[in-house]
């Protein structure tokens, strides 16, 4: 079922609310209001597309409740047209100061007047979708910046350790060429993902205990400079349905570098893997600082401020998990969470995170 856009007719006069609904009825989900402060209080409580509202009413004129709706954050962007007997440039003046997107003199032609209503909707669409977009292509560049300094560490401290020992050469190469490669991947993945909507990720099987590993190999230095033991429990034979370089460099890495930099040195970090039901479950569990109740409500808000210092003064961009969230939703899996902040619980705090995915159809080339 189609769902009709949200429109809110505020008028002291029944007669000019009854032409108008029975004009706009069958494109638009109409509600009514008689009062200027009746009309407010359904504002409070609920999102409207656009607002019809008349000028000279009793107790508060309509000046008053389009500056009142233009106080409050999350409905201000509701356009607003003035529908009014009033004809002078002066109140036609002060509507447009008030707030209003447009002004609409009577007696009014139906055409005309629904001409507007839909011109100004289909405006205010088009900016919630620039919004969206802009709001989705600022979180793949904080990815990208945030994941490609993983790799970034992992080239450096290779190169450190190769100036020092020559003899180390030989050790470190593989994985400084594996992060110069898992880099390049990330950039070509991230220009593919500008919008998940516009190019979807290519889903494949991907072996999730050799993603793990592969991982850890990035994260090593972080862990290692914490002193931090990384103790795996996994199945074998665990094949998932993911995209692989997002998987590893976007989900796998986030996680396990969120539970490292929130973690304590000289602790452990349980990173198990398992199936069940045609599902594979990855688990990273802490005891680290944990995380309130209300950190845990807005995780996935791009639009509020998540990130926190680690408990070694590390940084971050606050973008990690509602990235995790994005991509397992392409996955087409979940994620759950559990936490318990050090302030709440100084005797049992931590953070477990479950991702649950599809397991792969093609499990068996695994075998």
């Amino acid at each position: 079922m189609v769902q009709l856009p949200k429109l809110l007719i505020i008028d002291d006069e029944p007669n000019n609310i009854s032409l108008l609904v029975g004009s706009l009825d069958e494109d638009y989900d109409i509600y009514c209001s008689t009062n200027g402060f009746d009309a407010i209080k359904i504002i409070e409580t609920q999102d409207f597309d656009l607002i019809l509202l008349d000028i000279v009413m009793p107790e508060i004129s309509g000046y008053e409740v389009c500056k009142k709706i233009k106080t409050m954050p999350d409905k201000k962007s509701i356009p607003i047209i003035f529908v009014s007997a009033r004809t002078s440039e002066l109140d036609q003046q002060k509507g447009f100061n008030c707030g209003a997107i447009d002004y609409i003199m009577k007696p009014y032609s139906i055409p005309i007047i629904k001409a507007r209503i839909a011109t100004h909707i289909k405006l205010k669409q088009t900016y919630e979708k620039i919004d969206t977009i802009s709001k989705k292509r600022s979180e793949l560049l904080h990815m990208l910046c945030h994941d490609l300094a993983n790799h970034f560490s992992t080239i450096a401290n290779g190169l450190e350790l190769m100036n020092s020992d020559p003899n180390l050469i030989s050790d470190c190469l593989p994985f400084v060429n594996m992060a110069n490669i898992r880099g390049l991947e990330l950039i070509n993945t991230i220009k593919d993902m500008e919008a998940v909507e516009e190019k979807s990720l290519q889903i494949t099987p991907v072996d999730l205990v050799e993603a793990i590993h592969e991982s850890l190999e990035v994260l090593k230095h972080l862990y290692n400079d914490k002193n931090i033991t990384i103790h795996l429990d996994l199945e074998d034979n665990l094949w998932l349905q993911a995209e692989k370089v997002t998987l590893i460099n976007s989900v796998i890495n986030n996680l396990i570098s969120n539970a490292i930099k929130f973690s304590y040195p000289d602790s452990t970090i349980l990173v198990k893997a398992w199936s069940k039901y045609k599902q594979v479950v990855l688990e990273v569990s802490d005891t680290g600082i944990g995380m309130s109740t209300t950190l845990q409500n807005q995780l996935f808000d791009i639009s509020k401020k998540t990130s926190r210092t680690g408990t070694a003064g590390e940084k971050g961009t606050g973008f990690g998990m509602s990235l995790i969230q994005r991509l397992m939703s392409s996955y087409q899996g979940t994620i759950k969470i559990s936490s318990k902040d050090i302030q709440s619980h100084p005797e049992s705090h931590g953070t477990q995170i479950a991702l649950i995915f599809n397991q792969s159809k093609s499990i068996s080339l695994a075998i």
